[in-house]
């Protein structure tokens, strides 16, 4: 579970650890899972969400489209690149 409570930066670090690839060799991010998990109202309803979740679809569409991207780091480069 990823606490509500957290800094933004913190909080997408947290969702990136909840990334996996599926049985197509693609990078996904569970978003459906966590809509519908109790475990994750909080996280979800807070106000960060669609800021959250718009970079991590971004995040998503770029791993899958150049690898490389695994290499930066995800505070800095990563955050204010997506």
């Amino acid at each position: 579970m990823i606490n509500s409570e957290l800094d933004i930066k913190s909080k997408f670090i947290e969702m990136c650890k909840l990334m996996f690839l599926n049985s197509e060799g693609k990078v996904v991010f569970p978003f459906d899972d966590l809509r519908h998990d109790d475990d994750y109202n909080d996280f979800i309803n807070h106000n960060d969400w669609s800021i959250l979740e718009s970079k991590m679809n971004n995040l998503v569409e770029l791993a899958n489209t150049d690898i490389a991207v695994y290499e930066k780091d995800l505070e800095t480069e990563i955050w204010e690149m997506i």
